[in-house]
């Protein structure tokens, strides 16, 4: 099972534990995406991850040297830098749609391009590892084929619920995973609130575009309401129509 947060793993397998016989669980794994896709990878901890302030700083070391004068901007554009990484869009792609727009913007994103295929060159000369990083390996290691890695070893169906915004990287990596056992995600949705859902409208396209003889994926949507003692609340929260007065 991979879910959307630590949180919710630790909750799963808290309940998991209360419900087996003896307090001892068998069969189940809870996960999160990036550490399914850590363990896919096979590459273990190092000591080289690097998190958002060390990412700031290596960007910061790179516009000292070129003396460029983004310090200002370096949160966005480190955001900008993660969001092209995440949808797997190279430095080079980056530069060439950069090209195409008009002064003064072209030449704006064209000198953050720059930035950006530096960044990408000492990240790979520091080796350095983030989440991006993680997803990569994974992919290439499934795509490789031959032998299972370990973490699906007996391992028939991966359920993946409630992870509604995907990277494109992380849809790459499901499409992948479906080839080689049965993926089953399952996503919140009501069509009557498009506006509202629009992260998942935007996730679902991508997902119903990996049709495939070879790829082995099932979208399931989720009931919002469902059918408990908290589902009166949530209609009436989640009800498009005015309340009364």
């Amino acid at each position: 099972y991979i879910l959307p947060s630590t949180l919710a793993v630790n909750r799963r397998e808290r309940e998991a534990l209360t419900k087996a016989p003896g307090d001892v669980v068998a069969g189940n794994r809870f996960l999160t995406l990036p550490q399914l896709a850590e363990r896919l990878g096979g590459a273990p901890y190092e000591g080289n991850r690097i998190d958002s302030f060390g990412k700031k700083a290596l960007l910061t070391a790179i516009c000292r040297g070129r003396e460029e004068r983004q310090t200002g901007a370096m949160r966005l554009i480190l955001s900008l830098i993660d969001e092209l990484r995440a949808a797997d869009v190279s430095p080079h792609r980056f530069e060439e749609a950069a090209s195409t727009l008009f002064r003064p913007l072209r030449d704006k994103y064209r000198d953050i391009a720059g930035l950006y295929h530096l960044f990408e060159q000492e990240f790979g000369r520091l080796g350095l590892e983030d989440q991006t990083t993680l997803y990569r390996q994974a992919i290439t290691r499934l795509s490789h084929g031959g032998s299972l890695p370990s973490v699906l070893e007996g391992i028939k169906e991966v359920r993946v619920s409630w992870i509604y915004d995907l990277t494109w990287l992380q849809v790459t990596l499901l499409s992948t995973l479906a080839r080689v056992v049965n993926v089953t995600t399952t996503i919140p949705w009501e069509s009557s609130r498009s506006e509202v859902f629009g992260y998942v409208s935007t996730t679902l396209s991508r997902l119903e575009a990996l049709g495939g003889e070879n790829i082995r994926l099932d979208i399931e949507f989720d009931d919002l309401c469902g059918d408990d003692t908290l589902s009166p609340l949530r209609r009436r929260f989640l009800s498009t129509k005015p309340a009364a007065q």
